[in-house]
């Protein structure tokens, strides 16, 4: 009798993680969906985490720990989807949590999808004591996340499900974009395939003080820039009309049980970025035509084209 692969593998890089590893690896191995592995690459840690990987793996076989010399995130994350299993990869980091249920909410929305190639979903952010401090919100449908791309990066990287063969297809993650592999590796992925966005809190992001977010800040700002750039370059980017707005709007307080305002409120938000960039990349009647749309779509429509007015005349003034 063969070995029945796994349908998910998560993959975990780890260095130097021994705070948090315990209860990253409990959140993972006693998720709901248990047809799953993980594939802890252990990038060459010089605390206690090769030992904590151990003991695990001892009681629980979907552990899976590759030891390496250190490389960073890119090249760790590399080797691990490498020697994934899974038809789709779970990302997770060493010091952040996942809701017991990610699995099982997610997997439903690209196990019969072949055109979905990630997952994504809402979560929370807590300091280094576990405590609550935010929430972030995601878009649910595509074009809204790709939209919300163009600005600033939507998706938390540790709630992302991704369709292996996508990702090899686009040639996995670069080392060429610093600390935004993340960002980078969707830009590429959008081309391929949708994107869907899951309105259920489904993660733990940590604000870690030790973590790649805060020590490599100055290099994440800059990277990011680029991307952004290049992400609205690549992108054949189009007004979106009043008739699109109001349906937007109306989507998502029907379709969301807890966050419709909210989600709402954060894609009109970006419908009026758009048009400032519609604008500050010369496409002025483009621009100006968009935030009429925003604006005759409605109160939260005005309040968000108003908005995004006065921010583009204080900005010329600034100049000026």
């Amino acid at each position: 009798m063969t070995k029945k692969e796994p349908l998910v593998s998560f993959i975990m890089p780890v260095y130097n993680a021994e705070k948090f590893l315990v209860e990253t690896l409990i959140s993972i191995l006693n998720q709901t969906y248990t047809n799953i592995e993980i594939i802890a690459v252990n990038d060459g840690s010089k605390d206690s985490s090769l030992q904590i990987l151990e003991s695990f793996a001892k009681n629980d076989k979907r552990l899976v720990i590759i030891n390496q010399e250190n490389t960073g995130i890119v090249g760790a994350l590399n080797n691990g989807i490498q020697h994934a299993h899974g038809e789709f990869i779970a990302r997770a980091d060493s010091d952040d949590i996942c809701f017991l249920t990610r699995i099982e909410k997610q997997i439903p929305h690209i196990i019969n999808a072949p055109e979905v190639v990630l997952v994504c979903s809402n979560f929370e952010v807590i300091d280094e004591n576990s405590e609550f401090m935010y929430r972030e919100i995601v878009p649910l449908r595509d074009m809204d996340i790709k939209q919300a791309m163009l600005f600033y990066n939507p998706i938390g990287h540790g709630t992302t499900l991704l369709r292996k063969s996508a990702v090899l297809e686009v040639g996995g993650y670069s080392d060429k974009c610093g600390p935004t592999e993340d960002y980078e590796l969707w830009t590429r992925l959008s081309k391929v395939g949708k994107f869907v966005g899951v309105e259920d809190i489904l993660y733990r992001w940590r604000q870690n003080r030790n973590g790649i977010t805060f020590t490599n800040n100055p290099a994440m700002v800059q990277y990011t820039k680029t991307n952004l750039a290049n992400f609205w370059n690549m992108s054949n980017v189009k007004r979106v009309s009043r008739k699109e707005i109001v349906d937007t709007g109306r989507y998502y307080i029907k379709n969301c049980d807890r966050y419709g305002h909210d989600t709402k409120n954060i894609v009109f938000s970006n419908i009026g970025r758009l048009a400032a960039h519609l604008i500050k990349h010369g496409r002025i009647t483009d621009g100006i035509i968009q935030l009429f749309s925003l604006a005759s779509s409605g109160r939260v429509g005005l309040k968000y084209a108003y908005f995004r007015v006065i921010t583009i005349f204080r900005k010329r003034i600034i100049k000026l």
